[in-house]
């Protein structure tokens, strides 16, 4: 029996009078790698706290049997920091994925029996998600929160899901659990489809024995006098109001069956919204942007964009990809500023093709009107129809009332959700996005992966989310020490393309060595070869040797 490291029981937690948390019980056991999965303000971050002891429950109790670590989302209170690992030193960088390093070096440098981790993929490139899968993988017992698609397929053998206030468990990793969740929804479906079945069937029968009691109360009209003394002296014999109460009670013995069946509730269906987007006339040239011999540094500081030159296809979806702190968010600034007219780099310039019209998402995104509502923040500047609007908002996620909140009293992931909507309402053609999935949820995550793919305009964005940005990337371009490159398709497929070409380099390299040490044995071979040249023959056989068996 696995030892248990955490139990939680009972517990309960409101918040402005909603319940946010309901869950009877929850334990983790050691060797438990867990997912803790819901929607944007499910309570993922509360229960999370409440484990670590950071926040008191209303109700119930945790009790925990080994030493625990908590590791906050960025922008959290600090933690004490121990000298972090060494794969994690940071050189004095303070960049959000620097300080999500710094950070997650300190909760791993604890070596606690059991991790707590909240969005920890947050603001990491590449490098740094797979460093930190590394080190998540010899961690033996953890319950994370992420995102991360990846994260959750690779590392977890538990999902929870938190959905209403309520913990439910799923055996396997994410994709498992979305397995688990569309057979569900299947089931759903089929119960809700006999259900409508068997209802529509018991209400014809109903209906049929409705009128059949009526015809027998009813005489015929057309009924001729001989006919109607007949029917009073048949009347005698067999009382109408008999058959009549007859019928009238198998009619009813049909509607308590009617009454009695077991609701089934119809699964929501995904929602679709068809953008108009003869509202938005895409540019008039193939090349939406263009930037020529482009360098920029902050402040006379190192130059983060040396000569760079790249092209944006119209109607493409681009991923601008690089590590923490390559440039990126400042490519992204010079193109927006360049539709500005404010001409802030070194050198080179940066076209905007006719018609283009640039739709902005940036890390520090704010361009909402606190004050007005979910509805009337997305109809500013909309060139869509009101109803598209409420379709667009609806796949992201505010259906019914939340379309009538302030926006200033929505949660983080909400305001970005809300603040996409404005964008594909808008007549923005070019949608430059900057890390667009830090902070949203799963469901948003899903919604606007769908959106986007849709899309019929031009996008050029960065992302860290492996399995967002391979399912929308039909473009790469490579940001490294300054310098970018192109390629025609996705970030694995790009991956792929360079393990093939290093396979072939390394192949031709191996054909190269194998030719020169067979000529230098043959030489040396040879009778006559004088001391000194025989010598170097040697020298060299060894070495090539030894390159070789590295290959």
């Amino acid at each position: 029996m696995a030892k248990i490291l955490l139990r939680a029981e009972h517990l309960k937690k409101s918040y402005g009078g909603k319940t946010i948390l309901e869950i009877p019980e929850l334990c983790v056991y050691e060797g438990d790698r867990i997912g803790l999965v819901g929607a944007n303000g499910s309570g993922k971050t509360t229960l999370l706290q409440i484990l670590a002891g950071c926040l008191e429950p209303d109700e119930g109790a945790v009790e925990r049997f080994s030493s625990t670590a908590y590791l906050r989302q960025l922008g959290g209170p600090e933690e004490e920091q121990e000298e972090p690992l060494n794969e994690w030193r940071t050189k004095g960088l303070h960049s959000g994925g620097e300080k999500t390093r710094q950070r997650i070096s300190g909760a791993l440098g604890k070596k606690a029996a059991l991790l707590l981790a909240d969005e920890p993929t947050a603001n990491l490139d590449e490098d740094g998600v797979h460093l930190l899968m590394n080190r998540l993988s010899a961690v033996k017992t953890f319950l994370l929160v992420s995102h991360d698609r990846a994260v959750l397929d690779r590392l977890c053998r538990h999902i929870f899901e938190l959905q209403e206030g309520i913990l439910t468990v799923y055996e396997g990793n994410f994709s498992s659990y979305k397995q688990q969740k569309e057979e569900k929804r299947r089931r759903q479906q089929q119960e809700y489809e006999r259900y409508t079945e068997e209802r529509r069937r018991l209400e014809r029968i109903f209906e049929d024995k409705q009128r059949k009691a009526e015809s027998v109360a009813r005489p015929s009209g057309n009924m001729s006098p001989r006919e109607a003394r007949l029917r009073d002296y048949l009347s005698l014999y067999r009382s109408t109001d008999t058959t009549q109460r007859a019928i009238a009670r198998s009619a009813q013995n049909v509607k308590k069956r009617i009454d009695h069946l077991e609701v089934k509730e119809k699964p929501r269906e995904p929602l679709s919204a068809r953008f108009d987007f003869s509202l938005t006339k895409p540019p008039v040239s193939r090349i939406a942007i263009e930037g020529q011999d482009i360098s920029f540094s902050y402040s006379g500081g190192p130059l983060l964009l040396s000569h760079v030159s790249f092209q944006i296809p119209t109607g493409r979806r681009t991923q601008l990809w690089g590590r923490n702190g390559s440039g990126k968010t400042t490519l992204l600034n010079q193109i927006a500023a360049s539709e500005k007219k404010l001409q802030n780099r070194e050198t080179g310039r940066i076209r905007l093709a006719p018609g283009v019209k640039l739709g902005y998402f940036f890390q520090d995104f704010t361009n909402l009107q606190a004050e007005k509502t979910v509805l009337e923040n997305a109809m500013e500047g909309a060139v869509q129809r009101e109803e598209t609007v409420r379709s667009l908002l609806a796949r992201l996620l505010f259906r019914g009332d939340e379309l009538r909140k302030p926006a200033g009293v929505l949660s983080g992931g909400e305001r970005i959700r809300l603040g996409f909507a404005k964008l594909f309402a808008s007549d923005a053609n070019v949608l430059l996005l900057d890390e667009p999935t830090n902070y949203l949820d799963l469901p948003s995550i899903e919604a606007l992966q769908s959106m986007l793919t849709e899309y019929e305009g031009t996008v050029l964005f960065v992302s860290h989310d492996r399995a967002f940005s391979d399912a929308l990337a039909q473009n790469l371009l490579r940001l490294e020490k300054g310098n970018l490159s192109a390629f025609e398709g996705n970030l694995t497929e790009y991956e792929a393309w360079e393990r093939e070409r290093h396979s072939r380099k390394t192949g031709d390299e191996k054909r190269i060595l194998e030719l020169r040490i067979a000529e230098i044995t043959g030489r040396l071979a040879a009778k006559g070869l004088p001391p000194e040249e025989k010598e170097k023959l040697e020298k060299e056989y060894f070495g090539l040797a030894a390159k070789l068996r590295q290959i």
